[in-house]
């Protein structure tokens, strides 16, 4: 359990030891062609902790109380951390839906509402209506019930909530509706929510298509994770990884650029934790 506890530890802080680097020398709003938002952070106090716990592990000591200890530094105050749980769960990749639905995604909701009800301060998104109304359909009325209370509390929000994740390189602007539209009657229909977040984490490729069509349909945000690596690379230099995405297109006369553009975030290694590719003990393991 110490083991487990210290690795969770570990990767939270060299993750947001990442994020810092990201951000150590950007103003607060710098306007550029697409109005890059930046955020100023310092990093000192996640260099003592990353330090502090290397230290720890070299004399296997446990890492318990570390916060504590830095818990006066002014950056520790002004820094604000995300943690996003969720599962990504394509309906067609190397097995059918069904096999899908039956070996993993079945369990994986079942675990997660069972970790909702055992802890208050947890929370989880969810994107695949496709397989979200198997699983709600063959649940009994305490669950749904519960499902509805985590709803309502905030504990379970649906991001996208499109039939499947939208794909943007081969459908057509009615597909794409389609798409959504069958996702978000389910939940508008059965919980009374519409998505706000447009959640792309694993698509190939983005459309200019696909941002105005999701600004239009009333999304606040698009989070997506896929990019080529040189881009990508130039984003995490630049530090642009999030920004107001103003699409461009093709007129009859001319190209032009939508002025109502939709707050874009790419995250930095696709749907997973920073730490993760190159944790040397993975936590599933332990």
């Amino acid at each position: 359990m110490n083991i487990l506890i210290l690795l969770i530890l570990v990767e939270q802080i060299l993750a947001v030891k990442i994020f810092l680097n990201q951000h150590q020398q950007s103003s607060n709003l710098t306007h550029q062609d697409n109005d890059y938002l930046r955020i100023k952070f310092q990093q000192p106090l996640v260099s003592q902790l990353s330090q502090q716990i290397q230290n720890d592990i070299s004399n296997n000591q446990s890492t318990q109380a570390i916060p504590q200890k830095f818990e006066n530094n002014e950056p520790f105050e002004k820094l604000t951390i995300h943690m996003i749980p969720h599962s990504h769960q394509d309906p067609g990749w190397l097995k059918t839906p069904q096999e899908y639905y039956q070996n993993s995604v079945a369990p994986i909701l079942s675990s997660v509402m069972q970790h909702l009800k055992e802890k208050e301060n947890r929370t989880f998104i969810y994107a695949e209506m496709y397989f979200f109304e198997q699983w709600w359909k063959t649940q009994n009325n305490q669950t749904q019930q519960d499902v509805q209370n985590y709803i309502k509390e905030g504990k379970l929000e649906f991001v996208n909530g499109g039939w499947v994740a939208s794909d943007e390189a081969c459908p057509l602007y009615f597909d794409l509706l389609e798409n959504i539209k069958k996702g978000h009657d389910f939940l508008n229909s059965t919980f009374g929510v519409i998505p706000k977040m447009a959640w792309q984490a694993d698509a190939f490729g983005h459309s200019s298509q696909t941002a105005k069509f999701f600004k239009e349909l009333g999304f606040e945000a698009l989070f997506f994770g896929r990019m080529t690596d040189e881009y990508k690379q130039s984003m995490l230099t630049t530090k642009d990884m999030a920004f107001i995405w103003n699409p461009e297109f093709e007129g009859i006369d001319q190209e032009y650029r939508s002025q109502d553009g939709i707050y874009t975030h790419l995250t930095r290694d696709i749907y997973v934790s920073p730490y993760t590719h190159s944790n040397t003990v993975h936590l599933a393991n332990i």
